[in-house]
């Protein structure tokens, strides 16, 4: 894995973002991201649970992030 992907796992996980993490086997995990003390391993609460991966095995990553307009804040 390279440094970029770790650091977006990390600022994700330090921001409570929902993210989407591509196995090298295929599989999609989707689901907020952790921080975790095992630096081996990422940690990705999903609707069924919280998933521990290891980081060798994650191919990509994506944040999901959230975005507010100027209206939301006129209620």
């Amino acid at each position: 894995m390279d440094k970029k992907l770790k650091q977006s796992l990390k600022v994700a996980a330090l921001r409570r973002e929902m993210i989407v993490a591509w196995l090298k086997n295929g599989e999609e995990i989707k689901g907020v991201a952790e921080v975790s003390v095992d630096p081996d391993r990422v940690k990705i609460n999903t609707i069924d649970g919280s998933i521990w991966v290891p980081i060798h095995e994650v191919e990509r990553v994506s944040r999901i992030i959230k975005f507010q307009t100027k209206n939301q804040f006129y209620k």
